[in-house]
């Protein structure tokens, strides 16, 4: 069983009573953090559904209707992400962060397309029973949202190609985002929603935190 940090599981409970209408609702966490739909009343439909990831001081939500979603929220961090990618990427994935020059542009691209592959390995349910080389992204530069604006980037546009299901690019989207300097995240969901809303939120305004909490962003 997953756990949230306080701030982010009260924030949580109530983003999803608010996308319910009912109130704050008790969350039970999977191991890939994603709470149980069945906690939310019968007689609501399409059903609700709902993701999280954390990293650090931040928190990313997707709430939804009818539809599986995933998210995942990676803090942009130095590592070897060329031997990283090798492993884990497909090769064209890998060919294509190895060939951006500048060593920040191809780290925040490297953890942008990671958290894509996590957010659709969280929104098909199959965790990391999946590879993460059975699929595989078509990359473009595009700007994404956020919460600033930014020069356009490597970022995960289309699911290309899955090993084990030839549809899946017709049956999956994915939403890459750049919620600040600091961190890479992305949203995938089952079909394209019509509406998409990104919304930024300070908890340390919202809910009473320890001091020592620097609060968390929530989109």
């Amino acid at each position: 069983m997953g756990r949230l940090p306080g701030p982010a599981a009260r924030a949580a409970r109530g983003l999803a009573g608010r996308g319910s209408g009912a109130p704050a609702l008790p969350l039970r966490l999977a191991r890939q953090a994603l709470v149980d739909p069945d906690s939310v009343p019968a007689q609501q439909e399409p059903r609700l559904t709902f993701n999280v990831s954390h990293s650090r001081d931040h928190a990313l939500f997707a709430l939804a209707r009818g539809r599986e979603v995933g998210v995942d929220l990676e803090s942009i961090r130095e590592r070897n992400s060329d031997g990283v990618a090798d492993r884990f990427f497909t090769p064209d994935e890998s060919a294509a962060l190895r060939a951006l020059d500048d060593e920040s542009e191809r780290r925040r691209a490297f953890f942008s397309l990671w958290s894509a592959k996590e957010a659709f390995i969280k929104a098909t349910g199959l965790g990391l029973s999946q590879s993460l080389a059975s699929f595989g992204f078509e990359l473009a530069r595009v700007s994404v949202p956020g919460a600033r604006e930014r020069a356009p980037g490597l970022v995960p546009v289309q699911l290309r190609w899955h090993r084990d299901d030839p549809r899946a690019s017709e049956s999956w989207r994915v939403h890459a985002l750049a919620p600040n300097d600091e961190f890479a995240a992305a949203l995938v969901t089952a079909g394209n929603p019509r509406t998409l809303s990104l919304r930024v939120w300070n908890a340390a305004r919202a809910l009473p935190l320890p001091e020592t909490n620097t609060g968390a962003t929530i989109l």
